[in-house]
Parts: C-alpha cells; sequence; structure tokens
C-alpha cells in the first residue's frame, strides 16, 4: 500500500498508505518505490467515501459501519462469476465478519501449499467457509469456472445495507434454489437469510468458523470471543437440529498451524427445502429483535426498522 501510493499519492491512496503499519522496511516493493515520509501526510478519508461497495465485476460487497475508523466491524461477502477455479475457492454466498482489529467469523483452513491434500479436501471446500452444505459437508463444485454466484441486489443506505446473492449455480445442480440475504444494520448487527430447495431431501447445514473454541449458549445460539471481541449468533428461524463443533479438518494441512473451530448447525430430518434466519450480533448488545411469518414472508423488526423476506430468500422491502 505504501509502495503504490509512492509512486501514485491520491487523497484515499495517501489514507490507506498510512493507516498501515509493521511492514518489513527492506521489502523489494519499498525499496524500488520513491521515497516518501508518511508521517507527513494527512491520510484523511476523503470526504463522501461510501461506507459500503458493491464491486459488479468480481461479485464482492464490503460493508462498514464507519470506514474511517479503525476500531470498525467489517463484513465481507462474496457471490461470484468466477467460480471456484485455481486459487478461488467454493465459497458462493459466503461471508467474514471482523470487528476491533479481530477476525471473528473466519474463512478457516491454511495455505500450506497450492493444491495440498489440505487445500482439496478442506481449505477451499465449502465446508470450510461460512456458507450452506449440505448431506454432511457437500457443497459446491470445486476448481469449476461453472461452480458461479452471482450478486442480484445491492443497497446502500446511511444506517443498513442490503445484499443478496444466488449461488444455486455452484451447486452443480444439487440444489434448485441456494439464496442469501444479507441486511446490515449499523454499527453491529446483521441478519443472514437462507432459502435453500433440492429435488432431493437434504439434510440442511449451516456454517460458521472461528479461531477459537465457540460457547454453546442455547440449542440454536453460539458465543464467539477473540481477544475480547465478542460476535453473539442466534438462529431466528431453523430447521429442527443442533450445533456442533470441532476443531479438527477433514484432512491436515502439512506444518504446525493454530486449530481453528468450526461449528455446523445441521438439520436432524432430511427435506427438499429449508430456511435459516440468522442474527449475528457484534459485541453481544442483544438489540431488540423479532420475527413473524405473513405467509411465505419473514417479517423481521430489528434497530427500529422493518425488514421483509419472501420464501425465495429475497428482501421484499425494508421500512
Amino acid at each position: 500500500a505504501k509502495a503504490y501510493a509512492s509512486r501514485l499519492p491520491s487523497p484515499l491512496a495517501d489514507w490507506y498508505a498510512k493507516n498501515q503499519f509493521g511492514e518489513y522496511v527492506a521489502h523489494l516493493a519499498l525499496l524500488l518505490a520513491p521515497s516518501r515520509e508518511f508521517s507527513e501526510v494527512p491520510g484523511r478519508l476523503p470526504d463522501g467515501t461510501p461506507n459500503a461497495l458493491h464491486l459488479p465485476s468480481i461479485g464482492w460487497v464490503a460493508l462498514h459501519s464507519d470506514l474511517s475508523d479503525r476500531a470498525r466491524t467489517s463484513i465481507y461477502f462474496k457471490s461470484s462469476s468466477y467460480g471456484s477455479y485455481s486459487h478461488s475457492h467454493a465459497d458462493q454466498n459466503g461471508f467474514v465478519i471482523n470487528a476491533r482489529g479481530r477476525s471473528l467469523a473466519i474463512d478457516s483452513g491454511y495455505y500450506d501449499f497450492y493444491k495440498s491434500s489440505h487445500w482439496k479436501e478442506w481449505y477451499a471446500q465449502t465446508r470450510a467457509h461460512n456458507a450452506i452444505t449440505f448431506d454432511n459437508g457437500q457443497g459446491q463444485m470445486l476448481d469449476n469456472m461453472a461452480a458461479k454466484g452471482k450478486i442480484t441486489r445491492f443497497e446502500h443506505h446511511a444506517d443498513f445495507d442490503i445484499a443478496t446473492g444466488d449461488a444455486t449455480e455452484a451447486y452443480g445442480g444439487a440444489l434448485r434454489r441456494a439464496v442469501r440475504s444479507l441486511v446490515y444494520a449499523r454499527p453491529d448487527a446483521l441478519l443472514v437469510y437462507d432459502a435453500l430447495a433440492s429435488g432431493t431431501p437434504r439434510s440442511w447445514e449451516w456454517n460458521i468458523h472461528a479461531l477459537s473454541r465457540m460457547k454453546e449458549t442455547g440449542e440454536k445460539s453460539l458465543e464467539i470471543e477473540q481477544d475480547g471481541v465478542r460476535l453473539c449468533v442466534s438462529l431466528l428461524e431453523a430447521p429442527a437440529g443442533a450445533f456442533s463443533q470441532t476443531d479438527r479438518f477433514t484432512t491436515e494441512p502439512q506444518g504446525k498451524y493454530p486449530r481453528q473451530w468450526h461449528a455446523r448447525f445441521a438439520s436432524h430430518e432430511k427435506s427438499t427445502d429449508a430456511h435459516f434466519l440468522a442474527l449475528l450480533d457484534v459485541e453481544c448488545r442483544k438489540p431488540e429483535v423479532s420475527l413473524a411469518r405473513e405467509g411465505e414472508r419473514r417479517v423481521v423488526r430489528l434497530a427500529g426498522r422493518r425488514f421483509v423476506f419472501d420464501g425465495r430468500g429475497k428482501m421484499m422491502s425494508a421500512q
């Protein structure tokens, strides 16, 4: 970032570079870049820079509580047309959550080396991500350009954002519907709604991963804590089922790596469709939330607003 901003200075590049620290000063990119003293750079976030962004060319969404705040909450969501080929993973409709400089809901696994056994059996698989699997960890097609997702809706507002991804195609015909909608209510509450369907009855699985063991706070709730920063996870709607967690990978990476923890809520019975509605609450502030059904619609009241989802995973209205 500092090498880039030294060659191509701009208010945004200067702000980004100035917020980086701990670099290796003898890195070749820095040695070859024009000399610049960043302590003298104002490094202010340019006025009007939005706190959320959709990059349609790659199918990524970034949602921030306050981009100018180093202690911000940041949520990243992916549903990309580039599939899972090469370095890409089978993680369409997956998300991660960072807050206060800590990784809370993570993409799990390690890059021990390219196309290692760990890579192929865990690191790049859907089950290693905060995404939907079925029938004991089956997920999206791996190393395949056809494993596509698509961001079908994005809205940025001052106090909330909406993003919807359709990952149906990524499952290679195994599912008839895999649609996920996110509603981010600033600064620290995230709703995640999944609408799933299959021509074959499935056991449905909702996955979440963390660096540390998760505290099971109820049949449908967990708490993640990382260096004093907390994330409370509650399933407001889910098929009858239960959470389980482990610190094991299906295939271990080569080398010594810290353990990670993997929680999965799995339905007890197989069915041809399923709905999950989760509240992810950074710092466990326990906001008032309610869920009501109106036919196929889900009506959620959160943070003084009313959000309505249809039965196919999409947001109908926000008030």
